[in-house]
């Protein structure tokens, strides 16, 4: 899901810089938090609305209750009418005026950086529960949530989980089998810039667990070092059963495979056997990868 920033003409850029930069430093990796120009805003049926979890409206450069444009207001106004949260940042005076029914009030928030951008852990960790009250989740429900701690997400690769349709009790078995691994993860896979280690299905909590609290070298410059060569871990999921949200916290599997089936089956696809797949019907799931990693899509 998406956090848009509002960047158009009428915008102090001092003010929608402040809100990328802290929105971002909050919010990464679990939402996308991007700049929406004053074109995508107005754009013909809002299309950036299907994937916007928070409209983000910077301070105005003259009286806020009247800056934006009709059509940007029109959008604006949409966007509140379907349930859509708001959040004003650094708002003159009042803030903008629009016409808010009932519950949909409670998904409009105000707020008014510590001078700057806000980079104080007090006014972030208040920034933190005016996100969670707009809707958004994430670590930002986790009463533990530490923002300093989590300006630098997992600088690891995360395992990724090789999975098939329910029923298709053959099809992850038989991709190994291809790559010259057995179902147990015996064998290892080399490519020009990556090295793959295979694992069970039943060791994939454990790898999981072991890659997300493995320490991080420093390199000289005070940033985290990245070795492109370290092996990357594939998780064979054999048996009919796929992991769960504690092991794809960012990807419901079941629900993907659930509204595959349907989506097939109304457009009258062909059924495949137990050990053979359609398009879709074999996924590989990774929390975190690499920019220049080579997925295992041979």
């Amino acid at each position: 899901m998406n956090v848009l920033v509002y960047t158009g003409p009428e915008t102090l850029p001092s003010s929608h810089t402040s809100a990328l930069t802290t929105l971002k430093r909050l919010l990464h990796p679990h939402y996308a938090v991007q700049a929406l120009p004053l074109a995508s805003l107005t754009a013909p049926s809002y299309p950036w609305r299907t994937a916007c979890a928070l409209l983000v409206l910077p301070r105005a450069n003259a009286d806020q209750s009247q800056w934006l444009p009709k059509p940007a207001q029109a959008a604006v106004q949409a966007h509140v009418d379907e349930g859509g949260a708001l959040l004003e940042w650094e708002p003159v005076n009042d803030g903008l005026v629009l016409t808010v029914k009932g519950a949909r009030a409670a998904k409009i928030a105000q707020w008014v950086p510590a001078g700057g951008v806000d980079q104080e852990q007090e006014p972030l960790n208040r920034l933190r529960e005016t996100l969670v009250t707009l809707g958004l989740q994430g670590t930002l429900s986790d009463p533990n949530f530490n923002a300093q701690e989590s300006e630098h997400p997992t600088p690891h690769p995360l395992p990724q989980f090789l999975t098939a349709a329910p029923g298709k009790i053959g099809v992850v078995a038989r991709i190994a089998g291809l790559l010259g691994v057995s179902e147990s993860g015996d064998g290892a896979l080399e490519d020009e810039n990556d090295s793959f280690v295979f694992h069970p299905g039943i060791e994939g909590p454990a790898v999981l667990s072991r890659l997300r609290q493995e320490p991080v070298g420093v390199a000289e410059d005070g940033k985290a070092e990245k070795n492109t060569r370290e092996p990357k871990h594939v998780v064979l999921c054999t048996e009919d059963a796929l992991p769960g949200r504690d092991l794809a916290p960012l990807f419901n599997l079941a629900a993907y495979y659930e509204a595959l089936s349907a989506a097939r089956s109304e457009q009258g696809c062909e059924t495949t056997g137990a050990d053979s797949w359609g398009l879709g019907e074999a996924l590989l799931y990774s929390e975190v990868v690499t920019s220049t990693q080579t997925m295992l899509d041979k």
